[in-house]
Formats: structure tokens, sequence, C-alpha cells
């Protein structure tokens, strides 16, 4: 990339530019565990298309959501901490815990056996994100897998967080809910890119 100290200067040329104009937050919400790149980049951006190249770019964030309203994951995703959060609520828990939980909802579908409905529909969503490749329950394993893959991914205002425990050797996970309360993006900009704008 020959041009590459140019692009930058054009870029931090034009977060200065956006900064200084005092407007505040343009688009509406934040992205989620991206808070300090929504509050420079995506609000220049916005702020661009807005006054300098009306229509040319649009709103970062509403085009990924428009791209995650027709993912099938997407909605997977947002059912498992759904379903994760009305079992276990704000509590943590563990990929054995989770094992556990879904056992008779497991076993019992088809059955006369009484089940939790919280834990029949962690049971059907588990199932449906393993392509329902296991005739018994999913393995701890594959339920620690499971959420490993899908830590720190946001749907449906949630997200999946895991915190290792090296003393029992297992990760303790917990749903949160995800504040996309607007800040003032001066008081997040990264310390390197505010001396470089200023």
């Amino acid at each position: 990339m020959e041009n590459r100290h140019a692009i930058a200067v054009a870029a931090l040329t034009l977060i200065r530019f956006y900064l200084s104009s005092g407007i505040g937050h343009l688009g509406a919400g934040r992205m989620a565990s991206f808070e300090r790149w929504d509050d420079v980049v995506r609000q220049t951006i916005i702020y661009v298309d807005r006054e300098l190249a009306p229509g040319q770019f649009g709103d970062v964030m509403e085009i990924t959501r428009r791209t995650q309203a027709n993912d099938p994951e997407f909605e997977r995703l947002g059912r498992l901490l759904g379903a994760l959060r009305a079992v276990y609520g704000t509590a943590s828990f563990t990929a054995a815990e989770v094992h556990s939980a879904i056992g008779g909802a497991w076993t019992g579908v088809g059955s006369s056996t009484a089940v939790d409905p919280r834990r029949a529909e962690l049971a059907d969503v588990i199932r449906e994100l393993t392509g329902g490749r296991y005739q018994g329950k999913p393995s701890i394993d594959s339920i620690g897998r499971l959420l490993t893959y899908r830590r720190d991914r946001l749907a449906s205002g949630m997200r999946i967080v895991g915190e290792h425990d090296s003393h029992r050797k297992s990760t303790r996970w917990h749903v949160e809910s995800v504040d996309s309360a607007s800040k003032d993006p001066s008081a997040t900009i990264v310390p390197w890119l505010r001396a470089a704008i200023q």
C-alpha cells in the first residue's frame, strides 16, 4: 500500500473535522463491544454521509442490523441467549450445568414427563445449533465449544461472557445485557488518537 500514509492522514482529518464540529452523536445507539470505534469511526462516517457526501455511505450499524436480520445463525444466537437468560437469569453457569439442565428436556422429548418449558427451549435451541448431530444429548465439552464459539457475540441486546476459573479448570458463563446508551465521543477516544487529532 504505497498510499497508506495519505489514507491515514485523510482518515484522521475527517475524524478531526467531525469532532471539532461539536455535533456529538449522530447515529442512534452504539455498537456493543465496539464503543470506542463507534464514537470515532462510525460517527465520523455518519457525519461525512450527512454533511460532505450525502447518501454515499450510510450508517454502518443500520447496515449491520439489516444483514443480521437475514442471518438464521444470528436468530438462533438470540434464542440461545434468551433461553440461557430464562434458565439462569443473571447468575453464572458452566457447560456442565447447562448439560445437566437440558438432560430431562433432551430425553423428555416425546415422553409424557413434565419438562420445564425454559429448559425445553434451551434444549431445542442447542439441538438446532448442533445441527441435530447428537442422538443423545451433547457432551459437556461440546456444549463448552458451542458457548465458546458464541462468546461476546451480540444478539437481542445480550451477549454471553465467559471467565476461566483456573482453580476448577472450567469457564463460568453468564448472559449480560448490553448497554447501548450514547456517550460523549470525546470522552472515550483512545489517547493516541486524541493526541494525533489535536
